[in-house]
């Protein structure tokens, strides 16, 4: 009671609190739950895709809740997911079009701004249309992602991509990068190896998996950058700087092949793990 509660998974305590008497704050008194509309979305900030509701009420956004899905997130959410809302009503927020003139922005219309695009737009493609480039955020929707693309094939151009924070992608094409196991069966494994992975507060629903595994008798060893603070006990952990994460991890898959017996299978491994 005399100490703060520090989790990024505690607005989870306002669905198991038994009377009702611990609520979400930013939705508090605002409406009756009967006036909410629930609308069923996919939470954004991580790649697990968190099941919600977002319940809005006379056209405003008042709260978003865990949506069940058993092989993902079951009940849970994490306080990134359920609270960030409050940010679509910021003051910051940039609510009008606007335009720069001699070097300064301006609020304008949607009619005069929309002009400006499509000028500049036109002026670009009709030079040559392999100069126009767009970038589509990870989080826009199938349908955005899709008018995007057909917007710019349109006007001649395919310079299209998503990975905005990517700078490698030679692999990509060959190993698509994935998980390998569903979401639902972390908690089922015996050993876990987080590598570059501060798990507990980029993807707070799959730490708590993780630590579900540890609560059954999982191992797990890390390789970081950084000596992240883990909710779960870690059994061995490896903290190099940045430049050495590809020798360290080169090492360890050495080491298991030569435990699993299969030396021979070392060469064609560490090379696709540290190119010359």
């Amino acid at each position: 009671v005399k100490k703060p509660l520090t989790s990024e998974v505690s607005g989870n305590i306002i669905a198991l609190c038994p009377v009702g008497a611990l609520t979400s704050k930013p939705a508090r008194f605002k409406s009756r739950a009967w006036e909410q509309q629930e609308n069923a979305s996919i939470a954004a900030h991580d790649c697990l895709g968190s099941h919600v509701y977002l319940n809005v009420v006379r056209d405003q956004l008042l709260r978003v809740i865990p949506r069940t899905n058993e092989s993902i997130n079951e009940l849970w959410l994490s306080d990134r997911d359920r609270f960030s809302y409050v940010g679509t009503t910021s003051e910051e927020r940039v609510l009008k079009p606007m335009v720069k003139k001699h070097g300064h922005w301006q609020t304008t219309d949607w009619a005069t701004a929309l002009k400006v695009a499509v000028n500049m737009i036109k002026k670009i493609t009709d030079e040559d249309p392999n100069q126009l480039g767009a970038l589509v955020s990870p989080n826009a929707t199938v349908e955005e992602s899709y008018l995007l693309q057909k917007f710019c094939r349109t006007l001649g151009s395919n310079n299209i991509d998503y990975r905005l924070r990517q700078t490698d992608i030679a692999e990509e094409a060959i190993t698509p990068p994935g998980l390998g196991m569903r979401i639902a069966d972390i908690e089922n494994q015996q050993a876990l190896f987080l590598i570059g992975s501060d798990i507990r507060r980029e993807q707070p629903v799959a730490g708590l998996k993780v630590r579900k595994a540890t609560l059954a008798g999982a191992k797990v060893f890390a390789l970081n950058m950084v000596d992240f603070d883990f909710n779960f006990p870690v059994d061995a952990k490896i903290i190099v700087k940045p430049s050495l994460m590809v020798d360290e991890l080169a090492g360890v898959a050495k080491a298991l092949l030569e435990l699993s017996g299969k030396q021979h299978d070392a060469a064609p491994l560490l090379q696709a793990i540290k190119p010359s």
